[in-house]
């Protein structure tokens, strides 16, 4: 029932709808039409990002929600200016919850992203101010990430000083940002500690190869004789050492004729002798068979 009634202390005359006052009734159906969607957007931002409930947006949307039952529950004892109090907390609350949302996520992300700092900072920074590493982000482009994460941040908590929802609207515009930002800083801390670390592999596997050809050379050279007694004489290359280390020579004959004899019974007078060999000696095989040969040189 709508009534028109004078409130007992003077404050406010107006129409009430069961002790509300008119004027509160339509201020609580303009945030729930217009504001409330965003406030849920924001809860379901939290948990879709991180994957955990949203306690603190919880309790937040409770509080809000006591400030509506207070205001139904008592309105015929409370003045204008008490309800209004109870439609200001209630719509406070749903504010926070929608800006805090933005700002939990922001500083988890930012946790993140101290990690990998200190971890971009031990094995990414030194390689790139020595001019050794490429694939990595600058390091003036990771500090003015940071440093508008941290504007971004300060921006969205300023706004909280705000009573209207224009304010705290441009305030969780700001943290959203921040939380892409912070993002984008991370992703880039990531690719140059991807970069490091497939720089040292590389070097490794330099280091690797190199040692390889050495062991190779050294194989190579004392068995050279023997290799060219063993083709024959109709061969025209000698075949290539793939693995092993001396005494012992694993050989392919992949650029070899289509069809050659294996003989290298005349090795013994290069000062290499022959231990054992796969296939046998005098055997005739195709290109590209595989044949384990090891010898012993002085």
């Amino acid at each position: 029932m709508s009534t028109s009634t004078t409130n007992p202390s003077g404050d406010h005359p107006g129409d009430r709808l069961d002790g509300v006052y008119n004027d509160h009734l339509s201020r609580i159906m303009v945030v729930m039409r217009e504001h409330y969607p965003k406030v849920l957007a924001s809860n379901r931002f939290f948990e879709e990002e991180t994957g955990i409930h949203n306690e603190l947006g919880a309790n937040n949307l409770n509080d809000a929600l006591s400030h509506l039952g207070t205001l139904f529950e008592q309105a015929h004892l409370m003045t204008h200016a008490q309800q209004g109090h109870e439609v200001h907390d209630f719509e406070g609350h749903l504010r926070r919850g929608m800006m805090e949302s933005y700002e939990q996520v922001f500083r988890l992300r930012m946790g993140q992203v101290e990690k990998l700092w200190r971890e971009h900072e031990r094995v990414v920074r030194p390689k790139q101010v020595e001019g050794k590493l490429r694939g990595a982000p600058p390091l003036d482009h990771l500090d003015v990430l940071r440093r508008r994460c941290k504007s971004l941040l300060d921006q969205g908590r300023a706004a909280k000083r705000g009573h209207n929802w224009e304010a705290w609207y441009e305030g969780t515009e700001a943290l959203a940002e921040a939380c892409s930002t912070a993002t984008q800083l991370a992703n880039a801390l990531e690719q140059g500690i991807g970069a490091a670390r497939g720089s040292a592999v590389s070097t490794r596997r330099h280091w690797g190869s190199l040692i390889t050809g050495i062991v190779v050379a050294a194989i190579c050279l004392p068995l050279g004789a023997l290799f060219a007694n063993w083709m024959g004489d109709g061969s025209t290359t000698v075949p290539s050492v793939v693995g092993k280390t001396s005494p012992s020579a694993l050989l392919t004959l992949a650029d070899a004729e289509l069809r050659i004899r294996i003989n290298p019974e005349s090795a013994t007078t290069r000062r290499c002798r022959v231990l054992t060999q796969r296939p046998r000696a005098g055997r005739e095989v195709s290109k590209g068979t595989v044949v384990a040969l090891s010898a012993r040189c002085r």
